[in-house]
């Protein structure tokens, strides 16, 4: 049995809002948590990316959910990080997000650093560019 359902529930989705990133009808997604249907490739490497699983796990062909890159969502154990108030105040409300919002944040914030313009400057040298 697929864990299409399970991964919805556990990332509190409803099938519409997955249907709608999948570019699917609500009943398609239905038939293939019921597995009446086959899931197209395409869909099935994106139902991966979504959830950061493996399509084994999605496809019921393994036990265990975890993720392709979960080295960089485990927990790191260091305690010379020192944060300010707001950025912990950022990671608590980063953690309250599903897997999508998650990576909508990491997107976004990728974009701001790659463009440059937001970067923080880390010498007077770096000002005048």
């Amino acid at each position: 049995m697929n864990n299409i359902k399970k991964l919805r529930a556990k990332n509190d989705i409803k099938q519409a809002e997955l249907a709608k990133y999948l570019n699917v009808s609500r009943g398609t997604l239905s038939h293939w948590e019921q597995e009446k249907y086959d899931i197209d490739n395409k869909s099935l490497l994106k139902l991966a990316d979504y959830f950061n699983v493996t399509i084994d796990y999605i496809l019921g062909r393994i036990d265990n959910h975890a993720g392709y890159n979960d080295k960089e969502r485990a927990p790191i154990q260091d305690e010379t990080l020192n944060y300010t108030l707001l950025e912990r105040s950022h990671i608590e409300k980063y953690r309250q997000l599903n897997l999508e919002g998650q990576r909508r944040v990491d997107e976004y914030t990728e974009d701001l650093v790659d463009s440059g313009k937001y970067k923080k400057c880390d010498s007077i040298s770096d000002v005048a560019n």
